[in-house]
């Protein structure tokens, strides 16, 4: 089973990526970044993550996208954009065909962490350990959790062992059937 997970920024969009017919079973990691010309708001910057986006699902051609969930505690400016690139990553996904997941931001740090008291930083360090991470982009370590929730919920080979503390986090969530 092929699938990308997305860690969706502004910024710097986290991608995870499980090919099950790459050469190692361990999970490739990249980023969408736009390039200072699409740094400010507005349908640039969308068009430039719609056509990233666009060109990844081609390359890859998944059988599902995990995405992380809307973060509520976002507020002004930031939210509003925030919202729109959501819309333009669903959208896109629905275009293409592609059965989406979406993952509670608080869900991520429970399968991570076990409890949804932590920072940033100690979700990256927990994808080092448990998940044999080798960057520091805390994007990338959770577009890897979000990827681990999918390996978890279909007993997908290369999934970390995890105590039940933190696979609690995989309950109520609606998965497409294989």
């Amino acid at each position: 089973m092929k699938i990308i997970a997305l860690d969706v920024s502004l910024s710097c969009t986290g991608v995870a990526i499980r090919d099950p017919n790459a050469e190692f079973d361990i999970p490739e990691t990249r980023q969408i970044k736009p390039p200072a010309k699409y740094a400010r708001p507005g349908p640039e910057r969308l068009w430039y993550h719609d056509e990233e986006l666009r060109k990844l699902l081609a390359d890859v051609r998944p059988d599902l996208v995990v995405i992380e969930g809307y973060p509520f505690g976002v507020k002004g400016k930031g939210a509003r954009s925030l919202a729109e690139l959501g819309g333009v990553v669903r959208l896109r996904l629905h275009r293409a065909g592609v059965p989406f997941v979406e993952i509670n931001p608080s869900k991520l740090k429970i399968l991570a962490r076990g409890t949804t008291k932590v920072k940033k930083e100690a979700v990256t360090i927990a994808a080092v350990r448990r998940l044999n991470y080798q960057g520091d982009d805390n994007n990338e370590a959770d577009a890897l959790w979000l990827l681990e929730f999918a390996l978890q919920h279909y007993a997908l080979s290369g999934r970390a062992d995890l105590p039940k503390s933190h696979t609690r986090a995989l309950r109520g969530i609606s998965w497409p059937a294989r």
